[in-house]
């Protein structure tokens, strides 16, 4: 079977290309001819797997000027000019492409979906459009009225010509069936790349020796996704709400890049470690005590930190709407949920801490193990095939 592989990210070092990358090495175990296209430049090169660079930046979040100006134009065109997403492509689609079996583009960029469709009307293939994020539901930013116009288009045009859509959580595939009734939309979420209790753990080498308990955030806040700086004031209300002796018994890490707001409340409570590789990253997650989660008002967020969460096995502090992330955490018993109003009881719970936790929950974890979630994939493209 020949698959193309249509995604942004293909670095393995950040959460948002793991899936990509992951079910192309899983593609490739299965001794299907696999062919990525990505924007990105530094992307990983994997044995038995083509891949090709689509010569084109889109706009990433690095605040630089010409990133702002970049934007600014690129939302001219496509919102007030009517410029087709595929527009950024067009050179690379007026090429001779092979044919192809299946096609499977992962979002939220809106020109990957556009350009992949395009591509389809010329090689006829099967294609599966996958949501890691909404484009219309619960975006990663505020949108203006000219944008919700053009994806409404864009939504429209995936629900009526792809063979399936697949999506990160329930919300997201509930809004398609609700919005378009498309013929087939599937939930699969993302994953964890190793087995439970697989990875080295126990170390403790990135926090150092402590009889203190151990809570560590990682990634970054509101860069992520604005809302969840609401996550970080109801937890920074808890912990203030402390006495002196009670914060003197914890240690809490928060390691990665954010923005001066955000440091303005960090820096005077806990401590910070600058933004770290995944793999180290990882390393402070298995080492914690508690794992600390934000996801905002949004109960459809489902990213891949959430899942390595998962996958180190320490009980997780989320502080959320509900939402998929509060069913799996309570199905798999991972920790414990509040809601943004809740610092109060958010502040009892801190009370009660204790080092070393481990939690035993293999099993209830297991479903969310990349290999079991990339079969599924399988599933979907042989019944579409066939």
């Amino acid at each position: 079977m020949k698959c193309l592989l249509i995604c942004s990210y293909f670095d393995g070092k950040s959460t948002g290309s793991l899936r990509a990358l992951s079910l192309a090495k899983y593609f490739n175990a299965l001794g299907y001819d696999v062919t990525v296209y990505t924007t990105d430049h530094a992307a990983s090169l994997l044995p038995g797997v083509k891949l090709e660079y689509i010569d084109h930046s889109l706009p990433f979040n690095d605040g630089s000027i010409f990133n702002r100006l970049y934007q600014i134009i690129r939302k001219t065109l496509y919102c007030l000019c009517g410029i087709e997403y595929h527009f950024s492509f067009r050179k690379l689609l007026s090429k001779n492409w092979n044919a192809y079996d299946v096609i499977w583009v992962s979002s939220p960029q809106p020109e990957l979906l556009d350009f992949a469709l395009k591509i389809n009307e010329k090689i006829k293939a099967k294609i599966i459009c996958d949501f890691r994020d909404g484009l219309l539901h619960e975006p990663l930013r505020k949108l203006n009225s000219l944008e919700v116009f053009r994806y409404k288009k864009l939504e429209l045009s995936v629900a009526s010509k792809a063979n399936a859509i697949t999506t990160v959580s329930k919300e997201i595939s509930e809004y398609f069936l609700k919005k378009y009734n498309p013929n087939h939309v599937y939930t699969i979420t993302n994953g964890f790349d190793f087995k439970p209790r697989e990875k080295n753990r126990g170390i403790r080498d990135s926090l150092g020796s402590s009889d203190k308990v151990n809570i560590v955030y990682t990634g970054g806040i509101s860069r992520s996704r604005s809302s969840l700086f609401n996550s970080l004031l109801t937890f920074v209300d808890a912990y203030d709400n402390l006495s002196c002796i009670e914060k003197d018994k914890l240690d809490v890490y928060f390691v990665g890049e954010y923005t001066p707001k955000e440091m303005d409340i960090l820096r005077s409570r806990f401590t910070l470690v600058p933004k770290v590789t995944r793999e180290e990253s990882i390393q402070y997650q298995l080492d914690a005590d508690y794992l600390l989660l934000f996801t905002g008002e949004d109960k459809s967020v489902l990213t891949g930190k959430f899942f390595e969460y998962l996958s180190a096995q320490r009980p997780i502090i989320a502080i959320t709407s509900g939402g998929s992330i509060n069913n799996i955490i309570h199905a798999t018993k991972s920790g414990r949920c509040f809601n943004h109003d809740e610092f109060i009881v958010l502040n009892d719970y801190l009370l009660n801490l204790r080092k070393n936790t481990i939690l035993n929950n293999d099993e209830l974890i297991s479903p969310y193990w990349r290999k079991n979630l990339n079969e599924k994939v399988v599933r979907i493209i042989e019944d579409e095939i066939n």
